[in-house]
């Protein structure tokens, strides 16, 4: 005889019918598509996605292909788009400044502005600006 009893696997899931004879083909079912959707997921990168980029995740896009830093123009436009900068907040190296500034001077600026910008919540946009800008559009290593 078959009897159809709920259970509950852990707490906050979906009830689910249970055959106490031992059938368990709804079971199994909800079992064959939760293992489909688990396995389809890298949880690291769908986690990130759905939280947010790192200061890791963007500072990988700025030294991408020997990358230092945008160039004075596009760092400027992408600097003046941010939201609510304050004023003790490092610029965007440009005219003497840029010639004088080493390599690690100019990927410290640009440091600084992706932890300012993590620490406000706005480090999905200034990803999305940085990863937009062409190759040329950026300073690379020995330029």
């Amino acid at each position: 005889m078959l009897s159809a009893s709920v259970s509950t696997p852990h707490p906050g899931m979906a009830l689910l019918p249970m055959h106490s004879d031992g059938d368990s083909h709804w079971s199994s079912q909800w079992d064959s598509e939760l293992d489909s959707q688990l396995s389809s997921l890298d949880s690291r990168s769908d986690m990130r996605e759905f939280e947010g980029p790192s200061v890791d995740d963007v500072l990988l896009i700025t030294h991408r292909n020997g990358r230092i830093c945008p160039t004075s123009v596009h760092w400027w436009r992408i600097f003046e788009s941010l939201p609510d900068r304050p004023a003790k907040l490092k610029r965007p190296l440009e005219g003497r400044e840029w010639i004088t500034t080493g390599t690690l001077g100019k990927r410290m600026a640009l440091r600084e502005q992706v932890e300012w910008a993590a620490s406000v919540g706005a480090l999905g946009l200034l990803r999305d600006k940085l990863a937009a800008l062409p190759e040329a559009a950026w300073h690379h290593r020995g330029e």
